[in-house]
C-alpha cells in the first residue's frame, strides 16, 4: 500500500484531532467532581480564606498616609530615618529568601 503526502497529512490531521479530544476529555473528567465526594476544611483553612477575602477588599494605597507624606514634603518636614529604612528593606529581603 501505498501512501503519498497529502493522505499522510490527512491521518495526521486526523489522529491529532483525535488524540485532543482525548486529552480534553481527560481533563474534563479530573475536573469534574465524582458523586459522593465531599470536602471539608479545617478551621485553620476557613480562616485563612476569610482573611485572604478581607486583605483582597483593603485598598493597595493609603491615600491618607500618602496624603499626610505629601504634605510633609511640600513643607519641607519629612525626614525619613535611614536606618529604619535600611533595617526594613533588609527585613523584606529576609522575607523573600524564607518564600
Amino acid at each position: 500500500m501505498k501512501i503519498d503526502r497529502t493522505e499522510l497529512q490527512k491521518l495526521l490531521q486526523i489522529y491529532g484531532t483525535e488524540q485532543a479530544r482525548r486529552e480534553e476529555s481527560k481533563r474534563d473528567k479530573a475536573k469534574a467532581p465524582e458523586e459522593g465526594v465531599t470536602l471539608s476544611l479545617s478551621p485553620e483553612a476557613l480562616s485563612l480564606n476569610r482573611l485572604r477575602e478581607e486583605l483582597r477588599q483593603l485598598p493597595e494605597v493609603r491615600e491618607e498616609r500618602v496624603r499626610d507624606l505629601k504634605e510633609k514634603i511640600e513643607r519641607g518636614e519629612y525626614r525619613p530615618d535611614p536606618r529604619k529604612i535600611a533595617e526594613g528593606m533588609l527585613q523584606e529581603h529576609r522575607l523573600d529568601r524564607r518564600v
